[in-house]
């Protein structure tokens, strides 16, 4: 417990930092900052791929895998939880096609809870901060033997990615996708396939599963494209009584969740839109009640437990993880959040959404009706109007089925 508590005041200290600290993508850097540690990096993976290239030579271009003959695929997503959330059509789709095929994820310690209850047969963690622990598991998982490993990480880092999933794969198939060099990286994969352009706008869910198309030559259907997530029994039950208690005493049949934190400060909305927001709820008088849901540091951050909204129309909703959230969201009418996790979990679960992003791009909620809000270019989340989300989410409730 003393150690638990060590590791939250450290977490705590960081979060703090990062809250108060003004957000890299909210400045604009001269491009001059960094260029020669840039360049230092550029010829650094120059010398890795060369090298790889060399000792990978004989894993490259190898015969198209067919799935049904094939008795094991290890999945390495990126480490964000969205992004595990909207590679579900992977495991699923391969399981469904295969059923005798074993599945295997990598992980992080965020998010993890992700995979509880879906079907895969092996987890490892290879985001950990402690190197040892990494080492471990790729050992593991090199033991476990996997005849394809898809590296959808190595959309973002694939010098590194390549390296770890030549070396869990052995003398297996390694494969991924890049937007700019593709042919560079395809000499230290098995495969390494075009990734379309940002400016393309197609979806990451899209992206992956078009990796998995490509390497096994299949076709996903539309219902197999759609993500997935699988909650918790125990804490949908636990969940549910405290939704269903908050509803009775308020004399209210449904609510919207409102999600107040995102990655970083700049994407945030706002407390204060979110009371505005609220009372014009209030002063319509539509019988609508609001949830409000951040991280514990958030909540602790901005003492949201001492906070006495404007109007008795919306009160903050502790969740203690993952699946206690995604039942929130799953009971929502509707789902507003500038947090793309947020997003690709109320996706998952077919709700409608009001999402705010910067401006559009690959993340964009995947197969479900939402509406996408922008501010004007370079100005922060903040400064999209209250006035415009509470027309668009009185919209989408009258549309409720």
């Amino acid at each position: 417990m003393e150690w638990d508590n060590k590791l939250f005041s450290i977490g705590m200290k960081n979060w703090l930092k990062r809250r108060n600290t003004p957000d890299s993508g909210s400045m604009l850097l001269p491009r001059s900052k960094g260029k020669l540690q840039r360049k230092f990096l550029n010829i650094e993976r120059r010398i890795a791929i060369f090298i790889m290239g060399i000792l990978f030579r004989n894993y490259r271009s190898p015969q198209r895998p067919e799935l049904e003959k094939i008795s094991s695929v290890l999945i390495i997503p990126h480490d964000p939880i969205g992004d595990l959330v909207i590679t579900s059509p992977l495991w699923n789709t391969l399981k469904k096609r295969n059923p005798q095929i074993k599945i295997g994820v990598v992980c992080s310690a965020r998010n993890r809870d992700v995979l509880i209850n879906e079907d895969v047969d092996s987890i490892y963690d290879l985001y950990s901060p402690n190197p040892f622990h990494v080492f471990k598991q790729m050992r593991l998982a090199r033991r476990n033997r996997w005849d394809v490993v898809l590296s959808t990480a190595g959309f973002y880092k694939p010098t590194r990615f390549a390296l770890i999933s030549r070396f869990i794969a052995g003398k297996g198939i390694t494969a991924t996708m890049h937007t700019a060099r593709p042919e560079r990286y395809a000499r230290i994969y098995s495969f390494c396939f075009k990734r379309p352009t940002e400016d393309e706008h197609i979806p990451m869910a899209e992206q992956y599963q078009t990796l998995a198309e490509k390497v096994f030559a299949i076709k996903f259907t539309e219902n197999e494209r759609l993500p997935q997530f699988t909650i918790d029994p125990e804490s949908k039950i636990r969940t549910d009584l405290r939704i269903d208690k908050i509803l009775n005493d308020k004399k209210h049949s449904r609510f919207i969740l409102i999600n107040l934190e995102a990655k970083v400060p700049y994407r945030e909305w706002g407390i204060e839109n979110v009371e505005m927001l609220a009372k014009a709820f209030y002063d319509a008088k539509i019988e609508v009640f609001i949830l409000l849901s951040a991280s514990t540091e958030f909540q602790e951050y901005y003492q949201l437990d001492k906070l006495h909204l404007k109007t008795p129309n919306a009160e903050v909703f502790p969740t203690d993880n993952i699946h206690d959230l995604a039942t929130v969201i799953d009971r929502a009418s509707l789902v507003i959040s500038p947090d793309t996790a947020v997003v690709h979990i109320a996706a998952a679960l077919r709700k409608k959404i009001i999402a705010f992003y910067p401006s559009l791009d690959e993340w964009l909620p995947y197969g479900v009706e939402s509406t996408i809000l922008c501010p004007d270019r370079w100005e922060p989340i903040s400064t999209i109007s209250v006035t415009k989300v509470f027309s668009t989410a009185v919209s989408l409730l009258e549309n409720e089925d």
